[in-house]
């Protein structure tokens, strides 16, 4: 003898049927991406000790920002974003003139980046990764020298004198 077992939907999942019923839901899906990351190559080249700042350039193009470092030296700041958010939205009518709403998202996003940082001599001595924010945070961007709008006279029968 086989047994019917009769399955029927339960009141908690009938009246959540029936008030989400005039529901509206909505989803969202965005991914946007800023500049790109240096090649594996690219990173693989670059030595501490031995590359020189010209090389860098070469190899990575123009930095986002260029900070000094350790008073003779310089860092070089690469960066990329990427956006990845997901959402999902619930809006239930209530009565006449209110409706209740729910709201979910996962949004990671943030500037990754590389850092290189060159001393006196204009030699790679350290590359670092991660958030950009945190690798260039406690260096400080340096306002350009700016030259005096006089220029200098020459010496009566020499050469102008160097720019300071």
């Amino acid at each position: 003898m086989s047994q019917r077992i009769a399955v029927r939907p339960s009141l908690l999942t009938l009246a959540l049927a029936l008030a989400l019923a005039p529901a509206c839901l909505s989803a969202e899906w965005t991914r946007e991406s800023r500049q790109s990351p240096p090649s594996a190559l690219a990173r693989q080249t670059l030595s501490p000790g031995s590359t020189a700042l010209s090389d860098a350039l070469e190899l990575l193009g123009a930095p986002l920002d260029v900070y000094e470092y350790r008073q003779t030296g310089l860092a070089l700041a690469y960066g990329w974003y990427r956006s990845d958010a997901k959402g999902l939205r619930v809006s239930v009518p209530i009565y006449e003139r209110a409706s209740a709403s729910v709201d979910y998202s996962d949004n990671r996003e943030g500037l990754k980046g590389l850092l290189l940082l060159f001393d006196e001599h204009l030699r790679l001595v350290s590359i670092r990764e991660g958030w950009l924010a945190d690798l260039t945070a406690g260096l400080e961007r340096q306002s350009p020298a700016l030259l005096d709008d006089v220029e200098e006279e020459a010496p009566p029968g020499g050469q102008p004198k160097e720019p300071r």
